[in-house]
This record gives structure tokens, sequence and C-alpha cells, in this order.
């Protein structure tokens, strides 16, 4: 949709499969390569423009190095820990790069009204069936309620390739 070239890092060849399935240029499994290394190839030593990341801590010197001249980094979440011992700073102000952080939990209620707003107007058309250009969520699973243990078991052990769903009763 924004003519962004997507690149992906995932931890299995299902995963990496279905994000070539929907548009990705290539997929890189962290479990079995550098994904640094392989984006760096793609990109012929360029880098990349922008990185998304939800790891954080344990990534942060592969994510800085195959960041482009000028590049973002959009940091939303630390689920590989928050602690960096290193050069970080030193790196992304080599390459320019920009270090962008969000957190919504801390966020005053106006803030995510207003994020509220902007996406039911500006995203949500793109779920409809009218929609200028449409999104299909990629859904894995559907548990029902009384199955919520299960449901985050699997969810705990990272097999979905997709968004696993609750169902409530009627």
């Amino acid at each position: 949709m924004a003519g962004a070239i997507p690149l992906v890092t995932a931890g299995s060849q299902n995963k990496l499969q279905m994000a070539e399935k929907l548009g990705a240029a290539a997929g890189f499994n962290y479990k079995e390569q550098d994904f640094c290394e392989a984006t760096l190839k793609f990109t012929k030593g360029a880098g990349v423009n922008l990185i998304l990341d939800c790891i954080g801590g344990s990534y942060w010197e592969k994510n800085v190095n195959c960041l482009a001249l000028d590049g973002r980094w959009i940091l939303y979440g630390l689920l590989g820990g928050e602690d960096v011992s290193g050069p970080l700073f030193s790196k992304l102000f080599y390459k320019r790069g920009s270090l962008i952080t969000s957190r919504l939990r801390n966020r005053d209620k106006k803030y995510k009204q207003m994020l509220v707003k902007a996406f039911t107007e500006q995203i949500l058309p793109h779920f409809s069936k009218e929609g200028p250009q449409r999104l299909l969520p990629v859904l894995d699973r559907v548990y029902p309620m009384a199955e919520i243990q299960a449901a985050h078991k699997y969810m705990e052990a990272n097999r979905n390739v997709g968004k696993i769903v609750l169902e409530l009763p009627q």
C-alpha cells in the first residue's frame, strides 16, 4: 500500500511462507541465520529504511547494524528484554538513525481517543468489502471461551501464523 519492499523475520518456515504469500519480498528465520547479514545481502549493503521492532534489547545490535543511513527504528515492545550493553547510541549516531519508541499504556486518555478516531477513519475502511485497498486479517485459530487455557498455551508456544481469536458465548 505504501510502496515499501517488506522484509520480515520469523522463527519458523511456516510463518515466513505466509509472510511471503502476503507480499513480503523476503523473509529470514532468526533461529537459523543471521537476519542482519541476510538483510544487508538482500539490500546490497544499503540496509533498511524502517524497522518495526517489538523485541527490543536482545536484538538491538543486529537492528542498528542493518538500519540504512537516515533510517528509522520504531521500538514498540520489549519482548526480548530491556537491557542494552554496548555502543548503541554511537552506532545510531553514526547512521544518523532515528529511534522512535511508543508505549500506549502510559499515554493519556485524550491521545488514546485520538488514535481510536484516526484508526476508525483511516484504517478500518480498508477492512470493509468496499474498502479502497482491502485488507484481510490472517486467522490462525478460533477457540471457544471455555478453551482459553488451550488458546493461551498455543500462543505461548508461538506456533500461530496469524490471529488467535476467542469466541464469546452468545
